[in-house]
């Protein structure tokens, strides 16, 4: 397995991770969650961005996985604490592939992206019921430091 900064070569590969992703998420929390199509323009400009960076999991010529960070600041809010941060926009990985490291080494090449950014921390958010992803995040380091709750009104 092979983790490597994303190419506009890659831009399919992404994109199909993407639908297995929308699909899942769509499964998990259908209320919410619908699978959709990948917009790739907004990929390419994250690929562009100077604040940003895509990297992807290889097998042979197959893209398998992706992970998105992007380079982001508190709002400058006296009563909050001032960072620069990494927010980890997706990180997923095709079904057949998981179990198998590819996620924690898209997460260490985000972490070594953050620090080399000189960033505070790493933040991502994640569904509550996608057991698999918080185990991965778990296993790697990441703690709950906020809730999102809901109330449906309709």
């Amino acid at each position: 397995m092979e983790i490597k900064t994303a190419g506009k070569e890659e831009i399919g590969g992404i994109c199909q991770v993407y639908r297995t992703l929308y699909e899942a998420m769509a499964n998990l929390q259908p209320e919410y969650c619908a699978p959709g199509q990948p917009d790739r323009d907004f990929l390419l400009r994250r690929m562009e961005s100077g604040d940003s960076e895509v990297f992807v999991a290889r097998e042979g010529q197959a893209v398998v996985g992706f992970a998105m960070v992007q380079r982001q600041r508190v709002p400058p809010l006296d009563c909050l604490v001032k960072h620069d941060y990494a927010y980890l926009m997706d990180l997923a990985v095709m079904p057949k592939y998981r179990g198998r490291g590819a996620g924690t080494l898209l997460l260490d090449a985000v972490q070594a992206w953050a620090r080399a950014n000189n960033l505070d921390y790493l933040e991502l958010n994640v569904l509550s019921n996608n057991s698999g992803a918080r185990r991965l995040y778990s296993r790697n380091g990441y703690e709950e430091s906020s809730c999102t709750m809901r109330k449906k009104l309709r």
